[in-house]
């Protein structure tokens, strides 16, 4: 089992106990009212924006210098593999082949899982699932261990092609997408994360839950049966002292098809920053994802 990036604790991920919070829903980019002095104070915390379409570089993924991490290379124990490729890419007749890129986009990244304890297939991971096939990892464009939770919280962003019919035709396939948090000593806190896992119901799709922890195929709550390019939104914020996720998933229409609030039980004082957005499931081969951002108000 990898070690967790960056001075992470180890061990095998465990799902967690989301605790709901009703009738919370936050604003994705907007996060809060805007609060007085906020841009200064946050300029304080050292957070810097980040945004990268991967229409033409790799640039904030797999720093392995610092702190020191193993290389997305796809080796045993190492991290999987990213690459910019063209929209007209084959990907060897199997997942998402030959898609167009989001918003016009002429290329995009694919990454692919590294070699845990399974092999990557063109079906999929040999053994789907428990970080077994474990993708890449960017830390937002900051190799700091951010300390102090900034003003108005943050918001990140990624899109990720879902392909239906492969899913259908291989169900079992773990994909989740995580967003890390630091507490404010700058050691690791927590892992925020959304978990998809291939199935033939409904025709073919992914499921897609949300948990504090990745490894596991859910069967819910909600399905993606139409193949395309989905945004996956995770926003950070302050509730009555209290650090809330706020989960949203909009479908290639922009439609929203899944929002969920949810306590971290984190007090805003003993939180830092974001960490890393990692696919410590990564068990499609070739999966295309784009527009990675972390946005501060």
């Amino acid at each position: 089992m990898k070690s967790r990036i960056g001075n992470r604790r180890g061990g095998p991920s465990v799902l967690g106990v989301l605790v709901l919070a009703g009738a919370l829903v936050f604003g994705v980019i907007g996060l809060s009212a805007s609060v007085s002095g906020a841009k200064s104070q946050n300029k304080a915390t050292g957070i810097p924006n980040y945004k990268n379409t991967l229409a033409s570089n790799t640039n904030g993924w797999c720093p392995v210098t610092t702190p020191p991490n193993a290389p997305c290379d796809g080796a045993t124990n190492n991290y999987g593999t990213i690459h910019i490729v063209k929209a007209s890419f084959i990907n060897y007749g199997s997942y998402a082949s030959a898609v167009a890129g989001p918003n016009g986009q002429k290329k995009y990244a694919r990454v692919s899982g590294g070699q845990d304890g399974g092999v990557p297939t063109l079906n999929g991971c040999s053994v789907p699932g428990n970080e077994n096939c474990s993708g890449p990892y960017t830390k937002f464009g900051s190799t700091v261990h951010h300390t102090q939770f900034p003003v108005g919280g943050f918001s990140t962003s990624i899109k990720i092609y879902i392909d239906a019919s492969w899913a259908g035709a291989h169900p079992g396939n773990v994909v989740d997408w995580d967003v890390s948090l630091r507490d404010s000593s700058g050691a690791f806190l927590q892992d925020n994360v959304f978990n998809l896992c291939s199935t033939a119901n409904g025709g073919g799709g992914f499921y897609v839950s949300t948990s504090f922890g990745a490894g596991a195929c859910s069967t819910g709550p909600t399905e993606l049966t139409a193949s395309g390019w989905y945004t996956f939104n995770l926003a950070f914020t302050a509730v009555s002292g209290i650090v809330y996720d706020s989960y949203s998933v909009l479908n290639p229409a922009a439609v929203s098809v899944l929002n969920q609030a949810v306590n971290t039980g984190n007090p805003v004082a003993t939180t830092g920053g974001p960490d890393y957005g990692w696919l410590p499931d990564e068990d499609v081969l070739g999966l295309p994802i784009a527009q990675v951002s972390l946005h501060l108000p």
